[in-house]
């Protein structure tokens, strides 16, 4: 999935999908969105990619979905993409906090005009046990306010607009 909308900060797009025991989760949104007060906002270079096999992978995987123990998932892959967006696509929205860019100091204008593709894979035993996902990941990162969700498995597909009060979807 790669962001086909604008670039609002605070807003991204995600998407679950379960398929046998494949658990595949992509959320694309702004750079600016991924700010958290222990690490500041995630720096990477357009084109750059950090994967959790490195070490050096700012979160661990249950700070950003929650998935039930029940369902035995173990995380086969975890990265963070990022890729360049052109300026007229940048939009700040108007339904995003208002914030003070003066307060924040000079903005990198890489971070400022980059999106980020998160993409996290896990094998679960018991998938069928996985009957709504919370997505952890607004407690970790400040920056997202919305996340246009879709949920596909066999049985269907659910949307929702997931925020930091109500950040569960369920399996369709």
């Amino acid at each position: 999935m790669r962001q086909a909308r604008a670039h609002t900060h605070g807003a991204g797009e995600a998407l679950i999908s379960i398929q046998d025991k494949e658990l595949f989760f992509q959320v694309t949104a702004p750079a600016a969105n991924f700010v958290s007060a222990d690490s500041g906002q995630i720096a990477l270079a357009p084109g750059s990619k950090l994967t959790f096999a490195s070490g050096l992978f700012p979160v661990e995987p249950e700070d950003i979905i929650s998935l039930p123990k029940s369902a035995k998932c173990e995380v086969s892959s975890l990265s963070l993409e990022s890729e360049a967006v052109g300026g007229d696509a940048h939009d700040h929205g108007e339904d995003h906090h208002e914030h003070d860019h003066d307060a924040h100091g000079e903005h990198d204008e890489h971070a400022e005009h980059t999106n980020i593709l998160l993409t996290y894979q896990a094998v679960c035993q018991q998938a069928g046990k996985i009957k709504s996902v919370e997505l952890t990941l607004f407690d970790t990162w400040s920056g997202f306010d919305t996340l246009n969700t879709t949920f596909l498995t066999d049985e269907g597909a659910n949307a929702a607009r997931l925020t930091d009060t109500s950040a569960r979807i369920d399996r369709p």
